[in-house]
């Protein structure tokens, strides 16, 4: 028995790739060097639009409590939304015309959106959603720079001598701030009043150099998990985690710190 080898089974179907984005219709293009072929429509894809204001709302990046995917996705359709910087101009009379949106709901998510406008550097530029900056990068980059203009204005040699970013990192955060799209949409963030502490870095030699800081309880200004760890983080180092180690500051509000405290009396924690 001899198997075929005729023309119609060795041929091979070939792959081919859309000239233009299916949501948008704007030109595709693929980066040299990758395999993926990328839409270039940007913010003007309502696709794309979607998944960044999905990741500048997330937990680990602004925190907006109350804006999830089916609630993009009506304020995006409806055109309510064209970029980021839109969500801080919301108004409950534009959210009375969505469905399902309460007046209940509407006030718990002006309200988380009030309160996201006061941030930290390393969160804003996770949530700019800079491809290849994850929360590390962000972190290393705003100690490095302390300021945002910094960053964006630092050339890639610059950035490239910043712990956690390569060559391609670089390029990506050259490329993003270059774009006159992502300036206007900083001014705009800026202008509509986001907004974070100016940490200075205690050096190796000051009063608190290698302490360590026990973050507890609900503060009045900002969040336990995030935006306080992040403060004490970039600016102190390191941050203990639980009370499985010698703690001699501790960051709360006064009556949980004294029941913390005591605690870590008892195992000799401080």
């Amino acid at each position: 028995m001899e198997g075929s080898t005729s023309d119609s089974s060795t041929e091979r179907a070939k792959i081919v790739f859309p000239g233009q984005c299916p949501d948008c219709g704007s030109d595709v293009a693929r980066e040299e060097g990758e395999a993926v072929i990328r839409c270039i429509g940007g913010m003007a894809c309502g696709a794309q639009l979607k998944a960044v204001i999905r990741h500048f709302a997330s937990r680990k990046a602004m925190d907006i409590e109350g804006l999830g995917d089916k609630l993009i996705d009506q304020l995006v359709d409806d055109g309510l939304i064209g970029s980021v910087a839109d969500i801080f101009r919301l108004s409950q009379p534009q959210l009375a015309t969505l469905e399902r949106m309460g007046e209940k709901s509407s006030d718990n998510l002006l309200a988380s959106i009030e309160q996201s406008r006061s941030t930290t550097l390393p969160k804003f530029i996770y949530a700019l959603g800079i491809r290849e900056v994850g929360e590390a990068t962000a972190r290393a980059l705003a100690n490095h720079f302390l300021e945002l203009d910094a960053l964006l204005a630092a050339s890639t040699d610059v950035l490239e001598g910043v712990d956690d970013v390569g060559p391609i990192v670089a390029h990506h955060i050259r490329g993003f701030a270059s774009d006159e799209r992502n300036q206007r949409v900083i001014s705009d963030l800026l202008a509509l009043g986001v907004n974070w502490p100016t940490v200075t870095v205690a050096s190796g030699e000051g009063p608190l150099a290698g302490t360590t800081w026990v973050v507890t309880g609900k503060l009045e200004s900002m969040s336990r998990g995030t935006q306080s760890s992040d403060c004490v983080r970039w600016a102190l180092r390191p941050r203990a985690a639980s009370l499985r180690r010698p703690v001699r500051f501790w960051l709360g509000r006064e009556r949980v710190v004294n029941e913390k405290s005591g605690r870590a009396r008892h195992i000799d924690c401080g």
